[in-house]
């Protein structure tokens, strides 16, 4: 159930099928982080970051982008990375940030990017 949740939160997020609608998916993603459902934390995080229908809240996103890597989401150890980075809900850290980005890496996240990027270029 949990995978459901956080694939409709999914799309009013980024509005696929539907229009947007950062509050219903606040909603579901909440339903199914509360499962803990690491894409839904990380995408949660996403949420407060960026402040979509939830106020902007950079340590709220830390936290969640946190939980997510702590289950091993290279989503999550993505943006808990770029937050180290920035020094955004956490002290700038430029060692603990490449640390997550090669946790991230090692788990095929920026090859799964250039792959989808390749296919872009690909004709029928």
């Amino acid at each position: 159930m949990p995978y459901y949740q956080f694939t409709l939160g999914k799309c009013y997020l980024y509005g696929r099928g539907t229009e947007k609608n950062y509050d219903e998916a606040v909603k579901w993603l909440k339903k199914a982080a509360d499962q803990n459902n690491p894409g839904a934390l990380n995408s949660l995080g996403i949420c407060s970051f960026h402040g979509y229908g939830v106020k902007q809240d950079y340590d709220a996103a830390v936290s969640y982008f946190q939980k997510s890597a702590d289950y091993g989401d290279e989503y999550g150890q993505f943006n808990l990375a770029v937050c180290y980075m920035q020094g955004k809900g956490v002290k700038n850290n430029v060692k603990k940030s490449e640390e997550l980005f090669k946790m991230a890496e090692e788990k095929g996240l920026f090859r799964k990017d250039i792959e989808k990027e390749n296919k872009k270029d690909v004709k029928p």
